[in-house]
């Protein structure tokens, strides 16, 4: 199992997230395979943690929509930089995660037949 990421900050996270973009994008790209491999759910996948001054934080995808998201900025991210490599794999996990996609499958809703 995959063990999240923490980065110690010395700016605020929306500075760290600017300047350290590629890092994320790699992040979620390693967080998601690793579901795949692991036939997590695919809604709650933690990414990094970011422990600055101003205190902790979580970054994670909480969702199939926010993991579908994250996952098509990472591969305008990565063609952006020429990264073919990683952008393949991106286009791959996400085409996984589109798949398995359930949409009456949300823990928020609940179905029942009397």
């Amino acid at each position: 199992m995959r063990k999240t990421p923490i980065y110690s900050l010395s700016n605020s996270v929306s500075d760290w997230m600017a300047e350290h973009s590629g890092i994320l994008y790699d992040e979620v790209l390693q967080a998601v395979e690793e579901s795949i491999n692991s036939d997590m759910n695919f809604a709650k996948i933690p990414v990094v943690i970011l422990q600055s001054e101003s205190g902790t934080t979580l970054f994670m995808l909480k969702s199939y929509e926010a993991t579908i998201e994250s996952l098509e900025k990472s591969l305008e991210w990565f063609v952006k930089e020429e990264e073919y490599e990683k952008a393949a794999r991106v286009r791959d996990a996400k085409e996984i995660v589109v798949s398995s996609f359930n949409p009456f499958d949300k823990e928020e809703e609940t179905f029942g037949f009397f």
